[in-house]
C-alpha cells in the first residue's frame, strides 16, 4: 500500500503505536515505510514484559532495538513508567518475584535488558491506607469433590457453584469487609463493601437461570442482569 501510494509517508505528522511490544517484523517494516526518519513524530508505547503474541510472530527484540536507537539519538526520548496504581503491594511483590525469574530465563536471553520491577506510588499519601482494605483481591473457588461425579449434570454443578459464590458474597457484606473507593469529595478511603460492588461474569446467558434461582430466590441477593 505504501509503495502504491508514495505520498503516504509524508501525510502523517504524528504516528502513534500502542502495545508495540507485540509487533512482528512485517508490521515493523510497514511502520518504517509509513513513518521514515525525519518525516514526523513516531510515538511508541509498550512494555517488553507484557509481550504475549509470540504465536503471531511478535518479536520483543524489535521494540528493544527501537528503544536503543531512540536513546542513542536523544536520551530524553525514552520515558519509563514503572509506577503502577492498579495493584496492592502484596500483588506487586508476588508478580515481581515470579516474573523476575521468568524474564531472566526466557525473554532476556535475546534482549540485553534487565527486569524492571513494578513500583508502588509511595509518594501518594493515600497509598498506605489502600493496603488496609480487608476484602480478598483474588480468591479461587473450586467445586466440592462430592459434586464432581460422573453422573453430575451441568445444571447441578452450576447451581453448586452459584451457591458457593453467593455465600461468599453474603459473608463479605455481612462481616463488614472493606473496599477502597472515592468518598465523593476527591479523596479515597476504605468503606464497607455492598452488594453493588460485585459483578458476576459468565460465559453465556445460559447460566442466568441458575444465578436467578440461587441469588434471588434462595439467598435474597439483589441482582440485576
Amino acid at each position: 500500500a505504501v509503495e502504491a501510494e508514495p505520498s503516504l509517508p509524508g501525510r502523517f505528522l504524528h504516528v502513534i503505536v500502542d502495545e508495540f511490544q507485540d509487533t512482528n517484523s512485517l508490521q515493523d517494516e510497514l511502520l518504517s515505510a509509513l513513518a521514515p526518519p525525519g518525516t514526523g513524530t513516531l510515538f511508541l508505547v509498550g512494555d517488553l514484559q507484557q509481550s504475549i503474541y509470540r504465536f503471531r510472530h511478535a518479536e520483543p527484540g524489535i521494540f528493544w532495538r527501537r528503544i536503543r536507537e531512540a536513546v542513542r539519538d536523544d536520551p530524553e526520548s525514552l520515558v519509563e513508567l514503572d509506577v503502577t496504581f492498579r495493584s496492592r503491594q502484596a500483588v506487586m511483590d508476588t508478580v515481581n518475584s515470579l516474573f523476575r525469574h521468568i524474564w531472566s530465563d526466557g525473554v532476556a536471553r535475546s534482549i540485553e535488558k534487565e527486569f524492571s520491577p513494578l513500583a508502588p506510588p509511595m509518594s501518594r499519601e493515600w497509598w498506605p491506607g489502600r493496603q488496609e482494605t480487608t476484602i480478598m483481591p483474588f480468591e479461587l473457588i473450586l467445586p466440592d469433590s462430592d459434586d464432581l461425579t460422573p453422573k453430575a449434570k451441568t445444571g447441578d454443578l452450576r447451581i453448586a457453584a452459584m451457591r458457593t459464590l453467593a455465600d461468599r458474597i453474603l459473608e463479605a457484606v455481612g462481616s463488614g469487609a472493606t473496599v477502597w473507593d472515592s468518598d465523593g469529595k476527591g479523596s479515597f478511603a476504605p468503606r464497607p463493601v455492598t452488594f453493588r460492588d460485585f459483578a458476576v461474569l459468565v460465559p453465556s446467558r445460559a447460566i442466568y437461570d441458575q444465578i436467578e434461582e440461587v441469588f434471588i430466590e434462595e439467598r435474597g441477593i439483589p441482582t440485576y442482569f
